[in-house]
């Protein structure tokens, strides 16, 4: 995946171990002070974990996969422990990424129940739009209330991949340029 980095930016990635895909990635210009934190690891997801800091703010960029094949209440425990386990970090959380669940269904229990864990951490979920092919929203922007506000956000269908790209603006402001 190195090789696919364009220049003037850098790559985290936890590759996928044993099976198939390419694991998580985050991919950012080279002049942002970004570094990677340790992580622990979970039965249900993968994820990688970095802090991005700016002159007025930090944040604690999350991206997660979770495979659809997994036990979704298993992994909602897993996801309450994960954020738990920040809730004294540094850093306003920003936690992006496919959750496979379907989470504009009104009548999907386990939607229902990560909608649940959600407000009962105090976050919210900013996507309102299917950001898969099939219809649904599986892919999720996640923050704390009042912490951090995700604006300009769009969804544009992905003619190579049956996700889209969601696209969003934060309130960070540039680094100097050296």
């Amino acid at each position: 995946m190195g090789a696919l980095t364009p220049e003037g930016y850098q790559l985290f990635h936890v590759p996928r171990v044993g099976k198939r895909g390419g694991g998580v990635a985050i991919i950012c210009r080279s002049e942002l002070d970004i570094s990677e934190q340790p992580r622990d690891k979970f039965n249900t997801f993968e994820h990688i974990e970095v802090l991005l800091k700016s002159h007025t703010r930090c944040i604690r960029l999350v991206v997660l996969y979770r495979p659809p094949s997994g036990s979704p209440q298993e992994f909602l425990n897993e996801l309450l422990q994960y954020i738990d386990g920040h809730s004294t970090t540094t850093g306003h959380l920003l936690l992006v990424g496919d959750l496979n669940f379907h989470f504009e269904s009104q009548t999907d229990p386990n939607a229902a129940k990560l909608k649940d864990l959600l407000y009962s951490l105090n976050l919210k979920q900013s996507v309102k739009e299917p950001t898969h092919e099939r219809g649904h929203t599986l892919d999720l922007v996640i923050t704390r209330q009042e912490e951090l506000d995700v604006y300009d956000l769009t969804v544009t269908p992905n003619t190579l991949f049956d996700h889209s790209t969601i696209e969003f603006k934060l309130p960070f402001s540039k680094p100097d340029q050296p």
